[in-house]
Formats: C-alpha cells, structure tokens, sequence
C-alpha cells in the first residue's frame, strides 16, 4: 500500500499511545535474510520451504535485496546479499 499515512499506524510505549513525530513516505527497498535449517530433522520439509522462499522472493522488486544462508552443525552463506536474485 502506497497511500499509507501517520494516522495508519500506532505506536505503543508501555501500553501508552505515542504520537508519531515524524512520517515520510520513503519508497526504500528491504533486506531479506533467509535462513534454512538443513539437519536431518527438516529433511521432509524442504521442497515446502524452497517453494515458499520463491514465492516470498517474487515479491521483491529492484529496490530490494536477499541472501539465502543454510545450518545443521555449522551456518553456510550460500548467495550473498544480491539486488534481483530472481532475475
């Protein structure tokens, strides 16, 4: 959503409303990290995991920027950050 204003959010302190003192409307891209469990246990489950990377990486537009890392024993970077992996 690109039409979003301050009086769209809210910002809670302790339980206690806060007013927001600044709001632009920043057309910036985001950094996603993802993160794969590869251990024996996750075996099963990671064609539904590479499945649901894609569909989360098709959403990412030029602006944006991802990394794919694995783990079992040890964590593996296995693509760096990269602007348009899908590309």
């Amino acid at each position: 959503m690109r039409d979003l204003t301050a009086r769209d959010f809210e910002v809670l302190d302790g339980g206690q409303i806060k007013p927001i003192s600044d709001f632009r409307r920043d057309q910036a891209g985001v950094s996603i990290a993802l993160l794969f469990d590869v251990s024996g246990s996750m075996e099963a489950l990671l064609s539904p995991s590479r499945e649901a990377a894609m569909h989360l990486l098709s959403w990412l537009d030029t602006r944006d920027e991802a990394a794919v890392f694995i783990f079992d024993s040890s964590l593996e970077e296995v693509a760096p950050f990269t602007k348009g992996m899908l590309a």
